[in-house]
């Protein structure tokens, strides 16, 4: 009788942490939202939304019991609670390559990310996963759930000119990408993560739509 193969852990990207090779939850355990970053064409800058409870700009996201109805309509959920009208931005297709070296040694493998020149999608971008702490029904007692982010790149399709004055409305407020970057900053990992992608990816768009085949 042989023993069965140990397989290496599979190797991510340079844009990814470490897989997780092993994990379940019962869906109670769960809470799935969606997160977006909408930009604005006009301005090459983003939207960002002032969270009261943590009392800073970040990213606008939202949340659902229902989430089957709410990623089968990302951007109207999103929409309707910045009260900005957006809409899906397709993004190039990305596709994963894994390079072994020559002498065959997996474990020296890398993986990259291949863009593709044809085909775009207005899939989630990005993926995060980490925790939502709440209370529980009492009010006293903390709780807390698995939290399943799904980042979408969007596009604002109506703005009012006042919408990009902080001082004129607080709520809201457009910001570059070294910005809003700064902003969420080891306040906002997932969302600081989730920008970061989102600037390489829309460069790189913006690249292959010219015929450039110099990629970051």
């Amino acid at each position: 009788m042989s023993l069965p193969v140990q397989r290496p852990r599979p190797i991510p990207t340079e844009n990814s942490s470490r897989f997780v090779t092993n994990a379940f939850w019962l869906s109670a355990d769960c809470v799935v939202e969606i997160g977006a970053v909408l930009i604005d064409r006009r301005s090459e800058c983003v939207l960002l939304v002032h969270d009261d409870a943590r009392k800073q700009y970040i990213l606008p996201r939202v949340t659902r019991k229902d989430f089957d109805v709410l990623l089968q309509a990302p951007f109207q959920a999103v929409g309707a609670k910045v009260g900005i009208p957006c809409t899906a931005l397709a993004l190039p297709r990305i596709e994963k390559k894994t390079l072994v070296p020559p002498d065959g040694n997996w474990y020296n493998a890398t993986a990259m990310e291949i863009y593709s020149r044809t085909q775009t999608t207005t899939n989630p971008f990005h993926l995060s996963i980490g925790t939502l702490w709440t209370t529980d029904k009492t009010g006293k007692w903390p709780d807390g759930y698995q939290l399943i982010t799904y980042w979408y790149g969007g596009e604002i399709t109506a703005l009012p000119e006042q919408r990009s004055a902080p001082s004129q409305q607080p709520g809201v407020r457009l910001a570059t990408f070294d910005e809003a970057l700064e902003m969420l900053k080891g306040k906002d990992d997932p969302a600081w993560s989730a920008l970061s992608q989102f600037a390489v990816i829309w460069t790189n768009a913006k690249k292959l739509a010219s015929g450039s085949t110099d990629l970051v």
